[in-house]
C-alpha cells in the first residue's frame, strides 16, 4: 500500500516496511520521556519530526555515497569509475552491464590469484564461461634460441599458460559471443603479469577439447589439441 503523510519525505512512498523517518521520529520521542507531550499534534513533535527528516536525509545521502564504492549498487559514479579504469561502454550498454564490467575491475584490484582469474572470466562471460585451465609443469614446454631442440628464432613457453574454456550460449549471436571473448582477452591483458600467456578455446558439445580456427566458414569447429 502507498505510504502518504508526514512520515514520508516524498508525496508517495511505495514498498513494504515501515518508513525510516517514522522509526527515527518515534525513537526521538521515546528519548524525551514522559515530561513532554509527544502526541502527533503537539509542538514538541513538530520539532522531532523535522529532526527525524534531517537525520533520515543525511543517512540516505551517506548510504548513497557508500554505494558508489560498490560496483553492484553504484549509480552516480558509474561514469567516474569507468574513466578511472579506462573503460569505454558501448552506447547501448545497460547500467547493469556497466556495473558487471566494473565489478570485474574491482575484483582484479587484489591481484591475479587462481580464484580471482576464474571469477573475473565468469563475471564477464556469463553463460559462455566453462572454466579456466592451467598447464601443469609436467605437460609444459619451452623453446628458445640455443635450447633443446634448438630454435634459432623462436621464444615460447607454456609454463605459465592459462586457457579460458568457453562455449557459445544458445541465446547469444556470434557477434555478441565474440564481443564477450574480445572483452575478456583485453581484460586479462591488463590484469595478468607480462610473463603469463593466455588464450581461449571452445568446449564442444561432444566434450572434445581442442583449438579453434577463427574462420567463419569452419563454424567454430574444434580440433584435437
Amino acid at each position: 500500500m502507498p505510504n502518504l503523510g508526514g512520515y514520508c519525505p516524498l508525496p508517495l512512498r511505495l514498498g513494504g516496511g515501515e518508513s525510516t523517518v517514522r522509526v527515527i521520529y518515534e525513537s526521538l520521542n521515546n528519548g524525551l520521556g514522559s515530561a513532554y507531550d509527544t502526541t502527533d499534534a503537539s509542538t514538541v513533535t513538530a520539532e522531532t519530526s523535522a529532526d527525524a527528516r534531517t537525520i533520515e536525509a543525511l543517512w540516505s545521502a551517506n548510504a548513497r555515497l557508500t554505494n558508489q564504492w560498490d560496483p553492484r549498487r553504484m549509480t552516480d559514479f558509474i561514469g567516474r569509475w569507468e574513466k578511472i579504469f579506462a573503460l569505454v561502454p558501448a552506447v547501448d550498454d545497460s547500467d547493469n552491464t556497466r556495473r558487471t564490467r566494473l565489478a570485474a575491475k574491482f575484483q582484479a584490484l587484489g591481484g591475479p590469484l587462481y580464484a580471482t582469474t576464474g571469477l573475473i572470466c565468469s563475471t564477464i562471460l556469463g553463460d559462455a564461461y566453462i572454466g579456466v585451465e592451467y598447464t601443469s609443469l609436467a605437460d609444459s614446454h619451452s623453446n628458445w634460441p640455443g635450447g633443446t631442440p634448438p630454435q634459432p628464432d623462436m621464444w615460447s613457453s607454456t609454463v605459465a599458460h592459462i586457457l579460458v574454456r568457453v562455449e557459445q550460449p544458445a541465446n547469444a549471436t556470434v557477434v555478441e559471443f565474440l564481443g564477450l571473448l574480445n572483452e575478456t582477452m583485453a581484460f586479462l591483458g591488463d590484469f595478468l603479469p607480462a610473463w603469463v600467456t593466455f588464450d581461449w578455446g571452445l568446449y564442444a558439445d561432444n566434450d572434445t577439447n581442442g583449438f579453434y580456427l577463427d574462420e567463419n566458414n569452419l563454424d567454430y569447429q574444434t580440433f584435437d589439441a
